[in-house]
């Protein structure tokens, strides 16, 4: 039972990381499919069921590109609605993303 759990979520993972490898080329598209493996890694199967694979790809891609380039110790925050025209997802919720050396609160 919980190779068909992992089968499923990794067949989902992988369809993530094909839409990467059409859309980016070189060490960006090797770097942000390892991130969207461990990004969506510890999700469970049922979570990722909710969701397009158009909008999980949007949603990591919109973080990758928060993250893909910060100064040592920057902290970034963005908060938006996402839309599919702009940011090529979309869901009913405000989203949060927040980017910050580990630290304790």
């Amino acid at each position: 039972m919980s190779y068909k759990f992992e089968a499923g979520k990794d067949e989902i993972i992988e369809t993530v990381i094909e839409k990467i490898k059409q859309k980016m080329t070189g060490e960006q598209a090797v770097f942000c499919a390892e991130f969207v493996r461990q990004f969506f890694g510890t999700v469970a199967l049922d979570d990722l069921l909710e969701w397009d694979t158009d909008d999980l790809y949007g949603a990591a891609v919109n973080f990758w590109s928060l993250i893909y380039r910060r100064a040592p110790d920057e902290t970034k925050i963005r908060i938006y609605n996402p839309d599919f025209e702009r940011h090529g997802w979309q869901t009913t919720h405000t989203v949060v993303e927040i980017l910050c050396k580990d630290m304790p609160f």
